[in-house]
Protein backbone atom coordinates (compact mmCIF):
# COMPACT_ATOMS: atom_id res chain seq x y z
CA UNK A 1 0.00 0.00 0.00
CA UNK A 2 3.12 2.43 0.74
CA UNK A 3 4.66 1.85 -2.28
CA UNK A 4 1.05 2.05 -4.48
CA UNK A 5 0.87 5.12 -2.88
CA UNK A 6 4.44 6.32 -3.25
CA UNK A 7 3.74 6.17 -7.04
CA UNK A 8 0.30 7.89 -7.42
CA UNK A 9 2.08 11.03 -5.62
CA UNK A 10 5.47 10.85 -8.13
CA UNK A 11 2.67 10.26 -10.34
CA UNK A 12 0.70 12.88 -9.78
CA UNK A 13 3.73 15.30 -9.45
CA UNK A 14 4.77 14.52 -13.01
CA UNK A 15 1.48 15.24 -14.15
CA UNK A 16 1.47 18.66 -12.46
CA UNK A 17 5.14 19.61 -13.87
CA UNK A 18 4.21 18.86 -17.20
CA UNK A 19 0.87 20.87 -16.84
CA UNK A 20 2.85 23.93 -15.74
CA UNK A 21 1.65 23.30 -12.08
CA UNK A 22 0.72 26.02 -10.00
CA UNK A 23 2.26 28.47 -12.42
CA UNK A 24 0.24 31.58 -13.09
CA UNK A 25 -1.53 32.19 -16.05
CA UNK A 26 -1.30 35.85 -15.66
CA UNK A 27 2.95 35.80 -15.92
CA UNK A 28 3.14 34.82 -19.74
CA UNK A 29 5.99 37.52 -20.60
CA UNK A 30 4.59 38.41 -23.94
CA UNK A 31 6.37 40.84 -25.35
CA UNK A 32 8.92 41.98 -28.34
CA UNK A 33 7.65 42.21 -31.75
CA UNK A 34 5.47 40.77 -33.60
CA UNK A 35 1.09 41.04 -34.38
CA UNK A 36 -1.09 40.81 -31.27
CA UNK A 37 -4.64 39.88 -30.94
CA UNK A 38 -6.59 40.45 -28.44
CA UNK A 39 -9.48 37.65 -28.21
CA UNK A 40 -12.58 37.43 -26.04
CA UNK A 41 -11.96 34.67 -24.10
CA UNK A 42 -9.01 36.07 -22.10
CA UNK A 43 -6.42 35.26 -24.99
CA UNK A 44 -3.57 36.99 -26.44
CA UNK A 45 -2.88 35.90 -29.40
CA UNK A 46 1.20 36.84 -31.25
CA UNK A 47 2.14 35.28 -34.66
CA UNK A 48 0.18 32.06 -34.44
CA UNK A 49 0.22 31.53 -30.60
CA UNK A 50 -2.66 31.68 -28.30
CA UNK A 51 -1.43 32.82 -25.14
CA UNK A 52 -4.08 32.66 -21.92
CA UNK A 53 -3.98 35.81 -20.14
CA UNK A 54 -6.01 34.49 -17.10
CA UNK A 55 -8.48 30.85 -16.59
CA UNK A 56 -10.45 33.04 -13.90
CA UNK A 57 -14.17 33.62 -14.99
CA UNK A 58 -14.07 37.15 -13.04
CA UNK A 59 -11.73 38.38 -15.84
CA UNK A 60 -12.60 40.61 -18.98
CA UNK A 61 -10.34 41.81 -21.47
CA UNK A 62 -11.01 44.92 -23.39
CA UNK A 63 -8.79 46.35 -25.74
CA UNK A 64 -4.47 46.80 -25.75
CA UNK A 65 -1.74 48.82 -26.47
CA UNK A 66 1.82 48.41 -27.67
CA UNK A 67 4.52 51.02 -26.17
CA UNK A 68 8.26 49.93 -26.68
CA UNK A 69 8.46 46.87 -26.16
CA UNK A 70 5.64 46.51 -23.43
CA UNK A 71 1.91 45.18 -24.16
CA UNK A 72 -0.46 46.44 -22.32
CA UNK A 73 -3.98 44.80 -22.09
CA UNK A 74 -7.01 46.85 -20.58
CA UNK A 75 -9.87 44.86 -18.86
CA UNK A 76 -11.34 43.60 -15.53
CA UNK A 77 -10.27 40.92 -12.90
CA UNK A 78 -12.56 40.62 -9.95
CA UNK A 79 -15.01 43.73 -10.68
CA UNK A 80 -11.98 45.76 -10.53
CA UNK A 81 -9.96 48.08 -13.44
CA UNK A 82 -7.05 45.54 -13.89
CA UNK A 83 -3.46 45.89 -16.80
CA UNK A 84 -2.04 43.18 -17.95
CA UNK A 85 1.75 44.13 -18.62
CA UNK A 86 3.25 41.84 -21.12
CA UNK A 87 0.84 39.12 -18.88
CA UNK A 88 1.55 39.78 -15.72
CA UNK A 89 -1.73 41.72 -14.04
CA UNK A 90 -1.68 44.43 -11.82
CA UNK A 91 -4.90 46.45 -10.36
CA UNK A 92 -5.38 49.65 -12.14
CA UNK A 93 -6.47 51.44 -8.58
CA UNK A 94 -5.64 49.99 -5.36
CA UNK A 95 -8.10 52.34 -3.03
CA UNK A 96 -11.84 52.71 -4.61
CA UNK A 97 -15.01 52.88 -2.90
CA UNK A 98 -17.14 51.68 -5.60
CA UNK A 99 -18.52 48.12 -6.18
CA UNK A 100 -16.77 47.79 -9.31
CA UNK A 101 -14.86 49.42 -12.15
CA UNK A 102 -13.47 48.52 -15.44
CA UNK A 103 -10.29 49.34 -17.66
CA UNK A 104 -11.66 49.44 -21.29
CA UNK A 105 -8.50 51.50 -22.48
CA UNK A 106 -4.68 52.10 -22.24
CA UNK A 107 -2.21 54.64 -23.78
CA UNK A 108 1.32 55.03 -22.92
CA UNK A 109 3.34 57.68 -23.02
CA UNK A 110 6.96 57.55 -21.74
CA UNK A 111 6.89 56.70 -18.05
CA UNK A 112 2.77 57.50 -17.75
CA UNK A 113 -0.21 54.84 -17.71
CA UNK A 114 -3.40 56.68 -18.76
CA UNK A 115 -6.41 54.03 -18.50
CA UNK A 116 -10.46 54.91 -19.04
CA UNK A 117 -12.92 52.98 -17.90
CA UNK A 118 -15.45 53.32 -15.36
CA UNK A 119 -16.34 53.32 -11.57
CA UNK A 120 -19.36 52.27 -10.00
CA UNK A 121 -20.90 54.83 -7.61
CA UNK A 122 -22.26 54.43 -4.27
CA UNK A 123 -25.87 53.46 -6.20
CA UNK A 124 -24.17 51.72 -8.49
CA UNK A 125 -24.18 54.17 -11.40
CA UNK A 126 -21.14 54.01 -13.80
CA UNK A 127 -18.91 56.95 -13.92
CA UNK A 128 -16.63 57.74 -16.34
CA UNK A 129 -13.01 57.33 -15.37
CA UNK A 130 -9.23 58.18 -16.37
CA UNK A 131 -6.40 56.91 -14.77
CA UNK A 132 -3.00 58.42 -14.58
CA UNK A 133 -0.53 56.35 -13.19
CA UNK A 134 -3.36 54.68 -10.35
CA UNK A 135 -4.77 58.33 -9.50
CA UNK A 136 -8.14 58.70 -10.44
CA UNK A 137 -10.18 61.44 -12.38
CA UNK A 138 -14.06 60.79 -12.89
CA UNK A 139 -15.15 62.57 -15.88
CA UNK A 140 -18.78 62.59 -15.23
CA UNK A 141 -20.87 61.86 -11.81
CA UNK A 142 -23.76 61.44 -14.37
CA UNK A 143 -24.59 57.67 -15.71
CA UNK A 144 -21.22 57.34 -18.51
CA UNK A 145 -18.41 54.95 -19.36
CA UNK A 146 -14.97 55.76 -20.80
CA UNK A 147 -14.15 53.47 -23.66
CA UNK A 148 -10.72 55.01 -25.31
CA UNK A 149 -7.95 57.19 -24.65
CA UNK A 150 -5.50 58.61 -26.65
CA UNK A 151 -2.23 61.55 -25.30
CA UNK A 152 -1.27 63.66 -27.66
CA UNK A 153 1.51 66.22 -26.05
CA UNK A 154 0.00 67.58 -23.25
CA UNK A 155 -3.73 67.05 -24.48
CA UNK A 156 -5.82 63.84 -23.38
CA UNK A 157 -8.83 62.59 -25.37
CA UNK A 158 -11.01 60.54 -24.22
CA UNK A 159 -14.08 59.01 -25.98
CA UNK A 160 -17.01 57.34 -24.21
CA UNK A 161 -20.76 58.27 -23.45
CA UNK A 162 -22.40 60.08 -20.73
CA UNK A 163 -25.63 60.27 -19.75
CA UNK A 164 -26.86 58.48 -23.66
CA UNK A 165 -24.71 60.28 -25.88
CA UNK A 166 -21.93 59.93 -27.67
CA UNK A 167 -18.88 62.01 -25.55
CA UNK A 168 -15.04 63.44 -25.99
CA UNK A 169 -13.05 64.56 -23.18
CA UNK A 170 -10.25 66.66 -23.66
CA UNK A 171 -8.34 67.47 -20.71
CA UNK A 172 -11.54 66.45 -18.86
CA UNK A 173 -14.31 69.03 -20.79
CA UNK A 174 -16.56 67.31 -22.13
CA UNK A 175 -18.01 67.80 -25.70
CA UNK A 176 -21.05 66.24 -27.11
CA UNK A 177 -21.21 64.45 -30.29
CA UNK A 178 -24.09 62.80 -30.93
CA UNK A 179 -27.18 63.54 -29.00
CA UNK A 180 -28.27 59.26 -28.79
CA UNK A 181 -24.94 56.90 -29.00
CA UNK A 182 -21.26 55.67 -28.10
CA UNK A 183 -18.13 56.98 -29.07
CA UNK A 184 -16.01 54.01 -29.10
CA UNK A 185 -12.36 55.29 -30.16
CA UNK A 186 -10.44 58.37 -30.75
CA UNK A 187 -6.76 58.45 -32.35
CA UNK A 188 -5.61 61.61 -32.98
CA UNK A 189 -3.12 62.81 -36.02
CA UNK A 190 -1.37 66.04 -35.62
CA UNK A 191 -3.85 68.41 -34.67
CA UNK A 192 -6.59 66.55 -35.93
CA UNK A 193 -8.78 64.64 -34.04
CA UNK A 194 -10.87 61.68 -34.96
CA UNK A 195 -13.78 60.05 -33.44
CA UNK A 196 -15.63 56.66 -34.17
CA UNK A 197 -19.07 56.84 -32.93
CA UNK A 198 -22.00 54.81 -33.47
CA UNK A 199 -25.02 57.23 -33.52
CA UNK A 200 -28.11 55.12 -32.82
CA UNK A 201 -29.83 57.68 -35.03
CA UNK A 202 -27.82 58.30 -38.07
CA UNK A 203 -25.47 55.24 -38.25
CA UNK A 204 -21.75 55.04 -37.83
CA UNK A 205 -20.52 58.19 -38.00
CA UNK A 206 -16.32 59.22 -38.07
CA UNK A 207 -15.82 62.67 -36.80
CA UNK A 208 -13.29 65.04 -37.52
CA UNK A 209 -12.46 67.87 -34.82
CA UNK A 210 -16.04 68.21 -34.48
CA UNK A 211 -17.68 67.51 -37.69
CA UNK A 212 -19.52 64.43 -38.53
CA UNK A 213 -19.27 62.12 -41.14
CA UNK A 214 -22.36 59.16 -41.49
CA UNK A 215 -20.54 56.32 -43.03
CA UNK A 216 -23.41 54.40 -43.68
CA UNK A 217 -27.54 54.58 -42.93
CA UNK A 218 -26.67 51.56 -40.13
CA UNK A 219 -24.31 49.50 -38.71
CA UNK A 220 -21.08 50.18 -36.06
CA UNK A 221 -18.22 52.50 -36.38
CA UNK A 222 -15.94 50.38 -34.01
CA UNK A 223 -12.21 51.89 -34.32
CA UNK A 224 -10.44 54.51 -36.20
CA UNK A 225 -6.17 54.67 -37.21
CA UNK A 226 -5.16 57.00 -38.84
CA UNK A 227 -2.14 56.32 -41.02
CA UNK A 228 -0.77 59.90 -43.50
CA UNK A 229 -3.10 60.41 -45.06
CA UNK A 230 -5.69 58.00 -45.25
CA UNK A 231 -7.88 57.49 -42.71
CA UNK A 232 -9.38 53.74 -41.55
CA UNK A 233 -12.63 52.89 -39.69
CA UNK A 234 -13.30 49.36 -38.46
CA UNK A 235 -17.41 48.43 -37.72
CA UNK A 236 -20.08 46.62 -39.52
CA UNK A 237 -22.06 47.41 -42.17
CA UNK A 238 -25.03 45.63 -43.75
CA UNK A 239 -24.48 42.96 -40.77
CA UNK A 240 -20.86 42.57 -42.45
CA UNK A 241 -17.62 42.26 -41.21
CA UNK A 242 -16.45 46.70 -42.84
CA UNK A 243 -13.56 48.55 -43.23
CA UNK A 244 -13.87 52.19 -44.06
CA UNK A 245 -10.70 53.79 -45.84
CA UNK A 246 -11.40 57.93 -46.63
CA UNK A 247 -15.25 57.18 -46.10
CA UNK A 248 -15.09 54.57 -48.90
CA UNK A 249 -16.78 51.03 -47.84
CA UNK A 250 -14.64 47.74 -48.29
CA UNK A 251 -16.35 44.75 -47.19
CA UNK A 252 -13.92 42.33 -44.95
CA UNK A 253 -16.13 39.49 -45.18
CA UNK A 254 -19.45 38.70 -47.12
CA UNK A 255 -20.65 36.27 -44.14
CA UNK A 256 -23.73 38.26 -42.43
CA UNK A 257 -23.84 38.79 -38.10
CA UNK A 258 -19.84 39.56 -38.64
CA UNK A 259 -18.14 42.88 -37.65
CA UNK A 260 -14.59 44.58 -37.66
CA UNK A 261 -13.55 45.58 -33.69
CA UNK A 262 -10.44 46.88 -34.71
CA UNK A 263 -7.94 48.57 -37.21
CA UNK A 264 -4.28 49.28 -37.19
CA UNK A 265 -1.71 49.76 -39.75
CA UNK A 266 1.83 48.87 -40.15
CA UNK A 267 4.44 48.65 -42.87
CA UNK A 268 2.18 49.76 -45.31
CA UNK A 269 -0.73 46.81 -44.30
CA UNK A 270 -3.75 46.75 -43.12
CA UNK A 271 -4.88 44.86 -39.95
CA UNK A 272 -8.53 44.15 -38.67
CA UNK A 273 -9.73 42.06 -35.89
CA UNK A 274 -13.34 41.09 -35.02
CA UNK A 275 -15.42 37.92 -36.09
CA UNK A 276 -15.75 36.47 -39.34
CA UNK A 277 -17.12 33.12 -38.61
CA UNK A 278 -19.96 31.37 -40.83
CA UNK A 279 -23.12 30.27 -38.35
CA UNK A 280 -20.83 30.68 -35.74
CA UNK A 281 -18.77 33.27 -34.08
CA UNK A 282 -14.84 32.77 -35.28
CA UNK A 283 -12.14 35.69 -34.17
CA UNK A 284 -10.41 36.37 -37.17
CA UNK A 285 -7.52 38.68 -38.50
CA UNK A 286 -7.71 40.11 -41.47
CA UNK A 287 -4.46 41.84 -43.60
CA UNK A 288 -4.93 43.61 -46.41
CA UNK A 289 -8.39 42.31 -46.69
CA UNK A 290 -7.05 38.42 -46.64
CA UNK A 291 -8.77 36.59 -44.21
CA UNK A 292 -6.97 34.35 -41.29
CA UNK A 293 -9.20 32.24 -38.72
CA UNK A 294 -7.57 32.35 -35.24
CA UNK A 295 -7.68 29.58 -33.06
CA UNK A 296 -9.14 30.37 -30.09
CA UNK A 297 -12.43 33.15 -29.05
CA UNK A 298 -15.22 34.25 -30.77
CA UNK A 299 -14.05 37.64 -32.11
CA UNK A 300 -11.03 39.77 -31.61
CA UNK A 301 -11.13 42.69 -30.28
CA UNK A 302 -8.09 44.46 -30.52
CA UNK A 303 -4.96 44.44 -32.69
CA UNK A 304 -1.68 46.23 -32.20
CA UNK A 305 1.39 45.58 -34.33
CA UNK A 306 4.84 46.07 -32.76
CA UNK A 307 8.04 46.14 -35.25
Amino acid sequence: MKNSFAFVALTLAAILTACGGNKKKDDINISGAGVYVLVNNNHLWKDGVAHQLTTAWTARVNSLHASGNDVYVAGQYDGKATLWKNGTRQTVSSSTNSSSSEAHSVFVVDSDVYVAGYVGDYYGNANATLWKNGTAQILSNSESTATSVFVSGNDVYVAGRCDGKATLWKNGTAQILSNSGMANAVFVSGSDVYVAVDDYHDGPTLWKNGVGQCLAASGSANSVFVSGNDVYVAGQCDDKATLWKNGVRQALSNNILTAAHSVFVSSDAVYCTGDGGVGKSIATLWKNGTAQQLPVGDYGLSIVVVE
